[in-house]
């Protein structure tokens, strides 16, 4: 059913949670409270204990919402902005013009504006003249016109060092609040903001907020210092609705913080008490008795904003969404309505065009990517496009616009799992005027003269890095239902697992074996489809259950019919039927299978590469002759955590260390079944796209798994046992590619510095009462003896590591930064040295050995 999906590869159905008749554990059935279905949906979602699914499942309470001084620097930026409202210096909050810089800036220009009476105004720049980021031009216009005295950045200026450092110059602070990559020095800001600066970014509950998360978390503070109680949290609440929007039009993950901020936010939109929405809402043919739900917001409200700062200046988006006006309310939403049929149609056209450009140039055929130039396209919707022609052609996609007066191309990318993005372009970082982006977006420029090499370089990377499987659509779903589940009650009980955006996706149901009853097309132009649909057999059909019901199929392509004379397995999505006719549920069609074609319509288990045996490293434990050597004794529990545990040898082994592309490699080896595997790395998170959080383990959260990755390689024989043990994995794939990026051996200084400094970092964001040794040994990726060596040659003292966790013998006070400790003149014949020395060794051999 190709054509059906505007795709032109036959896809794979694949199970979020492995096979569909997988056991759920009694507590995930218990939460469901015996629905079977939803229990299978929080399997899905990795929800591992009865904690998780409460805690999943809970009605959103404000009170469970984190303090903002979490994040490093927030007191710090706090207390800098309530010095400005103190002396009534002129605030300037510089914004990002896409949907999460436009709600930032709406969230501190409300506070500090309409609540705190603040000397503020706010400046977005140009998509098309100006780009992302701060710009030193406009720096030097605004704060000299305006006498600015405080920059507060949102949704942007964390790689704008220079920029930054312009603005000290002309004694201007700056706030930085972002919460994009961290550049490899950071600007030197009174405050940088940032959850990337979470030591624990990746399980850290704020550690995937957007621009406006941010922004809400610091004015919600802020907001509770300045005002009385009430009127703070009446601020604060009025401010959800913003935070929400912007939150899910950035595609964050919607989880932790993020999903208790959207259901909150969500409450707040239901009020309709912000005039600018509800305009756009009346022009976009919403009902006032309409619920609105994170779909609003991604459909309906993200496209309307995003249309302004795709086409025009977006300083009008914060206007509208903080007006006390209507009158200018109407205005300005009506404006968004009309760029939005604009931005609809020049879409469209674009895509049009893009197709005919591909054909011309001779399709896809032999190609791995698809390269499309053209001087007529607007820069502000070639990223739109190149997502759809990825849903049609599943390749990574690049759309350039030829700026032939400024003798430069410029493009926006978009890519598929497998074809890291960033990671293959620096590879051609020879042709880039400039370049930026992550693994499934990014933009670049190059001089017009280099474009038809670059094109040559870029189809031989991406054909020597992509095959034909990786390049087939996959469709997760999550459950298979029959008629008896298609009722609205169902759908009620879907709606405690929303809201549903990144990592906490709309459940995928495949429908098996229905026949299509009738079907018409719709839309002014005929492209999409209203199928009924009924079971081919109606065998243990019960009184009351619905014998037919209505799909709809969009984009499917003009008068387009399924054939009637055959049957279907379909994928879809439920949801209640709001417009009054047809049955009170209907299906939206992801993808249908024809019954027969595809054997049961799953992908099968997938191997993807030979395997052989490998013989376990035989080195036994050395934990106890160490600890007697060490200058410290570890806690009775440390030592008792070593007994001993029998190696697993009945273990399949697949050896994939001499393999180039791990990263790539890995993303498309999870593809087969991301439930039942996980990757094991200790220290930074690995560079592989497309992962999910919850699939890195490190010594302290191991769980048993299926099969078990290893980018990284235990420091030990007692770490390894552990580690086979805890996972009782069935599959091991050796990567130890982490040591591809990171030196095996490095010298003892360097060592030392990098323990140093990972050490101040921890401990300047480490709660009071200390932090455990296993977690420092986790951390710095070695054995709790190598720790103890360590800290006995730098001598550090420290309030925070006291002798609840160390032997009184080993002085761990930070006492001064490691300049002030010579490292060139370490006695090495002081025992402490030698034994250091001694220890790397051994996990140095240990690593080598299972490599």
């Amino acid at each position: 059913m190709a054509q059906a999906l505007l795709t032109e590869k036959p896809s794979i159905w694949q199970y979020r949670g492995g096979s569909p008749d997988v056991d759920l554990p009694a507590f995930l059935l218990d939460a469901a409270e015996g629905q079977t279905v939803l229990a299978r949906l929080l399997y899905n979602r990795n929800i591992q204990s009865p904690e998780e699914a409460a805690v999943f499942l809970k009605p959103a309470d404000p009170a469970d919402i984190r303090p903002v001084e979490e994040l490093p620097d927030a007191e710090i930026a706090l207390a800098r902005i309530e010095k400005a409202l103190d002396s009534g210096e002129h605030i300037l909050i510089y914004g990002d013009f896409d949907v999460d810089g436009i709600t930032g800036t709406s969230i501190f220009y409300e506070t500090l504006h309409h609540r705190l009476k603040a000397n503020v105004s706010f400046y977005i720049p140009d998509r098309a003249s100006e780009g992302h980021g701060l710009h030193a031009s406009a720096l030097l216009r605004l704060t000299s016109s305006r006498q600015v005295k405080l920059v507060i950045t949102t949704d942007t200026g964390i790689s704008n060092f220079n920029e930054v450092s312009l603005l000290n110059g002309l004694n201007v602070d700056t706030i930085v609040t972002d919460h994009h990559e961290l550049p490899e020095h950071l600007p030197l800001a009174v405050a940088n903001v940032n959850p990337q600066c979470l030591e624990d970014v990746e399980t850290h509950r704020l550690g995937h907020l957007s621009g406006a998360g941010v922004a809400y978390k610091l004015c919600d503070a802020l907001l509770k210092r300045r005002l009385p109680t009430q009127d703070a949290q009446e601020a604060s609440d009025a401010l959800l609705d913003i935070c929400a929007i912007g939150l899910v039009a950035d595609m964050v993950p919607l989880l932790a913080e993020n999903r208790l901020l959207v259901q909150l936010g969500l409450q707040q939109l239901n009020k309709r008490q912000r005039l600018g929405i509800n305009c756009l809402l009346k022009n976009a043919g919403v009902g006032e008795d309409a619920v609105l739900n994170a779909e609003s917001i991604g459909f309906t409200i993200g496209p309307r904003l995003n249309a302004l700062g795709r086409l025009q200046n977006a300083t009008e988006g914060v206007e509208f969404l903080t007006t006390i006006d209507a009158s200018r309310a109407a205005e300005l939403a009506s404006l968004l309505e009309g760029l939005n049929r604009q931005r609809q149609e020049l879409c469209d056209k674009t895509f049009i065009e893009a197709e005919q450009h591909l054909q011309a140039s001779g399709g896809i055929e032999g190609r791995k990517a698809i390269i499309l130039a053209s001087p007529d396209w607007n820069p502000g919707v070639i990223g739109i496009v190149a997502s759809r022609l990825i849903e049609k052609y599943k390749l990574p996609t690049f759309m350039m616009v030829v700026e032939e007066a400024e003798n430069k191309v410029r493009c926006s990318a978009r890519s598929i799992s497998g074809f890291h993005l960033t990671e293959h372009l620096e590879k051609l970082s020879h042709y880039f005027i400039h370049m930026g982006g992550h693994a499934g977006a990014a933009g670049f420029a190059l001089p017009l003269e280099k474009l038809k090499n670059f094109k040559e370089d870029l189809w031989k990377l991406a054909t020597e890095t992509l095959d034909d499987e990786m390049t087939r659509p996959v469709i997760e779903v999550d459950a298979k239902v029959g008629f008896e589940s298609l009722h609205v009650g169902f759908v009620d009980a879907l709606e405690s697992l929303a809201p549903y955006g990144m990592r906490n996706p709309s459940p995928i149901f495949v429908l098996e074996d229905v026949k299509v009853a009738s079907q018409r097309s719709l839309g002014a132009t005929a492209n999409h489809l209203k199928v009924m649909f009924e079971p081919a057999e109606r065998q243990g059909f019960v009184k009351g259950q619905l014998q037919s019901v209505e799909a709809l199929l969009w984009k499917c392509g003009v008068n387009f019919k399924l054939d009637a004379s055959k049957r279907y397995h379909v994928a879809c999505t439920i949801e209640k039927n709001t417009y009054g006719m047809g049955t009170p549920v209907r299906l939206t069609i992801k993808d249908l299978k024809v019954v027969g074609a595809v054997e049961g319509g799953m992908r099968p288990a997938v191997v993807h590469e030979t395997q052989e045996p490998k013989t376990l490293p035989a080195q036994a434990s050395q934990a106890t002759s160490i600890l007697d050597k060490l200058d410290a004794v570890v806690s009775s529990s440390s030592s008792s955590r070593r007994s001993s545990v029998p190696v697993l040898n009945e273990v399949t082994w697949v050896d994939h260390s001499k393999r180039g592309n791990p990263a790539e490699f890995i993303s498309q080896l999870l593809m087969s079944d991301k439930t039942h595997t996980l990757i094991y790395n200790e220290g930074k998170t690995p560079p592989i796209p497309f992962v999910e959080a919850s699939q890195y383990v490190s010594r302290q959260n191991v769980r048993p798994c299926e099969s078990l990755i290893l980018w990284d390689i235990p420091p030990s024989q007692a770490l390894w046992d552990d580690l086979l043990h805890a996972s009782q994995a069935k599959q091991i794939h050796l990567f130890g590619a982490k040591y591809q990026d990171v030196a095996l051996e490095m010298p003892l200084a360097t060592f030392l510095k990098a323990m140093n400094q990972g050490l101040q970092l921890l401990l300047s964001k480490s709660p009071s009462e200390g932090l455990p040794l296993e977690t420092l040994a986790s951390r710095f990726a070695t054995t709790e003896e190598i720790v103890l060596a360590a800290l006995s040659v730098l001598n550090l003292q420290h309030p925070y590591l006291g002798t609840h966790y160390f032997n009184e013998k080993i002085h761990v006070k930070l006492l001064a930064p490691l300049a002030e400790i010579d490292l060139a003149r370490v006695n090495v014949n002081d025992a402490p040295v030698l034994l250091l020395e001694r220890l790397r060794q051994a996990s140095v051999q240990f690593r080598q050995e299972v490599l």
